[in-house]
């Protein structure tokens, strides 16, 4: 009876010294030498008076030595077993955070340096890339006069949804919504070309426009000059242009002379004089619908004995245009600027822990 209250006295006085973090450090580094009052003052950095007090409370578990300086007892021992145990499977449960070296570092350092540099350039290619496509284009002729200035009036209108009335086999007429219209709906004459359809589509990564395209086509005459304005009268071209090639046959017998942009080859003559051509195929405007889809085309007076002195084509031509790696590139700068983040955090937070 007597020996388990001494043994349970003895649990007592260890754990109440163990329970100070303070009574611990002594404990640790008693176990690595006995050490004197002010050695162990210096390694807890706390005033004499704490320090005694902490020294009585280890009561049996340090002795002094012959020399004045403390060391553990056999109590002491043990209570470092005890504590070391503990501690062990602490340190398994968490095991601490052991920093990179300086070599790991710039490792990393240079490897996330060499990732985002690669990233950014490409995501920002991938973020611009893009793809156009001519979906369809209307076109309509106007037989010019000659000898007078000429007037043609070009507009596209946008509608969300209208009905037109057409006629079937039957002729029956019936409605059809204007989205459902493979092509737009025209309406043209000698003055006027009039477009109606739907609103193009409009997303981040997919979108459609609208170009008015005007041509012309010259059948006699040296020069022409020409004006394009828009729905507010203001003036968006101004040009006189030569409407035919001079070419010098002084050293060539016979020569084919491609004279359009469509492969049309023409004869031109088997002596070696100079000769001049009709320019087939002039491109006026190529404008996207943007701001203005009025436009007004203005041509003066080309003089000739034929009838008819010219060919305006008036064109409306619709393309698409998508950016299939868009997401890809916004994903590849969320990369670049996520990695070189969490690096830096993590060191910061690796710095931080004792």
């Amino acid at each position: 009876m007597v020996g388990e209250e001494a043994e349970e006295e003895t649990y007592s006085v260890i754990f109440r010294s163990l329970k100070h973090p303070i009574r611990r450090k002594i404990l640790r580094m008693l176990a690595n030498r006995p050490m004197s009052f002010s050695e162990i003052l210096e390694g807890v950095t706390i005033d004499s008076g704490h320090m005694t007090y902490h020294l009585e409370s280890l009561g049996e578990l340090i002795i002094r030595t012959s020399d004045g300086r403390y060391a553990l007892s056999s109590i002491g021992t043990a209570a470092m077993k005890l504590m070391g145990g503990v501690e062990e499977g602490v340190e398994e449960k968490t095991a601490p955070v052991i920093p990179p070296s300086k070599k790991q570092a710039i490792l990393m350092i240079v490897s996330v340096g060499l990732l985002v540099s690669a990233l950014i350039p490409f995501s920002l290619f991938a973020c611009q890339y893009t793809l156009s496509t001519i979906v369809w284009e209307r076109t309509s002729y106007v037989q010019i006069p000659a000898n007078q200035t000429f007037t043609h009036n070009f507009t596209v209108v946008y509608v969300d949804t209208i009905s037109i009335r057409v006629s079937n086999v039957s002729d029956n007429p019936t409605e059809i919504p204007v989205e459902q219209l493979k092509f737009p709906f025209e309406s043209f004459d000698n003055q006027s070309t009039y477009f109606m359809r739907q609103m193009p589509i409009k997303t981040t990564t997919y979108w459609e426009e609208d170009y008015a395209v005007f041509r012309l086509k010259i059948h006699e005459g040296d020069y022409v000059s020409y004006r394009v304005y828009n729905s507010e009268g203001e003036l968006l071209l101004n040009e006189s242009r030569r409407a035919v090639y001079i070419i010098d046959l002084t050293s060539i017998s016979k020569i084919w002379v491609k004279v359009t942009e469509y492969g049309d080859m023409r004869w031109i003559g088997e002596n070696g004089d100079p000769r001049e051509i009709p320019r087939t195929d002039m491109l006026i405007l190529d404008r996207p619908l943007v701001i203005d889809r009025t436009f007004k085309f203005e041509l003066d007076a080309i003089h000739s004995n034929q009838t008819y002195s010219a060919t305006l084509t008036v064109g409306l031509r619709h393309e698409s245009f998508t950016k299939p790696y868009y997401y890809y590139g916004i994903v590849g700068l969320l990369i670049a600027v996520i990695c070189p983040t969490l690096m830096l955090v993590s060191r910061l937070l690796t710095k931080r822990k004792p």
